[in-house]
C-alpha cells in the first residue's frame, strides 16, 4: 500500500474506538517510562500522566500529519511539539519546566 494510503487509513481509523485502543496500547510504555523517570507519586503522578497520554497522541497526530503533506519543517514540528509539553508542564505546581 502506498505511504499516502497508509496515512489516510491512519487518519481516517483514528477515530475507531478499537484503533484508538490500539494506539494508546502501543503509547503506554513511553508514558509509563517518563512516569517511572519523573519520580512523582500521587496527585502529581495522575497529572503528569494525563499530561503525557495527550502530549503522546498530539505528537502522534502531527507526525501523521508532517508524513501526509509536509507543511511543517522538521525543525518546526520538533519545536511545536516541544513547546506543547512546556506549556503543559508549566502549569504545574513545582515544575521544573
Amino acid at each position: 500500500m502506498p505511504s499516502r494510503a497508509v496515512l489516510a487509513a491512519n487518519r481516517t481509523l483514528a477515530g475507531d474506538p478499537v484503533i484508538q485502543e490500539i494506539v494508546l496500547g502501543e503509547l503506554a510504555t513511553p508514558r509509563q517510562r517518563a512516569l517511572d523517570i519523573s519520580g512523582l507519586a500521587g496527585r502529581e503522578r495522575a497529572v503528569l500522566a494525563s499530561v503525557l497520554t495527550s502530549w503522546l497522541l498530539f505528537v502522534r497526530t502531527m507526525v501523521i500529519d508532517w508524513l501526509a503533506d509536509g507543511a511543517l519543517t522538521r525543525d518546526e514540528l520538533t519545536k511545536i511539539s516541544l513547546g506543547a509539553i512546556r506549556g503543559a508542564l508549566r502549569t504545574q505546581p513545582g515544575s521544573p519546566v
